[in-house]
């Protein structure tokens, strides 16, 4: 088995479970990575609301003149190609972030500009957070499925010990050659009060 869990494969109701016991914002990052359609996966209908998203951006941050429908479209067709495991949400997550300040991002100044370089500054800070906070849910799921394991009882190892010294000692009896590796069924049997 891998070592890592795949986290694709998490169940819904493990990630509810999970990140109910994290801070909101941890929430946040893992919900929007998890549940939020990705770039890869937009149709026509969701590259218009990227559009919007994009010119309602432009009018947000200050940019006076919105950039023409081609260009929008060159932004959009590098973000698939670059970002594709970012949906709309994770991109207005960073953008907001990093102008409230809470990402720290080289230059946030645009210039008057929608640039491909300015949204890739912010995405590139923001998905290196991001790592960091998926891999501390990686770890998480990782013991919280340690928890989950079921553990023999020490009835289930006295059996277990009990039938293995049965083996040994029919293989005794048909060859004269017992191996008791470190002495655990003697210690058993002594702590056990046998011998």
């Amino acid at each position: 088995m891998e070592k890592g869990i795949t986290l694709k494969k998490q169940s819904e109701k493990q990630l509810t479970q999970i990140t109910a016991t994290l801070p909101k914002d941890k929430q946040d990052y893992l919900n929007l990575n998890f549940k939020s359609k990705k770039l890869k996966d937009y149709e026509a209908d969701d590259f218009k609301q990227l559009d919007i998203f994009l010119i309602a951006l432009c009018k947000f941050i200050g940019i006076s003149d919105v950039p023409e429908l081609p260009h929008r479209k060159l932004i959009m067709s590098f973000l698939h190609e670059n970002y594709s495991d970012f949906g709309k949400e994770e991109i207005e997550r960073a953008i907001n972030l990093a102008l409230c300040f809470k990402l720290e991002v080289e230059d946030i100044k645009h210039y008057n500009k929608l640039t491909p370089q300015w949204i890739a500054s912010i995405l590139n800070k923001y998905k290196t957070h991001r790592g960091r906070e998926i891999l501390a849910y990686r770890e998480m799921c990782e013991q919280y499925a340690e928890s989950k394991r079921l553990k023999p009882s020490q009835a289930d190892i006295d059996k277990s010990i009990l039938k293995n010294i049965a083996i040994s000692f029919k293989s005794y009896q048909a060859d004269k050659g017992v191996i008791d590796y470190g002495n655990v069924f003697y210690s058993w049997l002594e702590e056990k009060g046998i011998l």
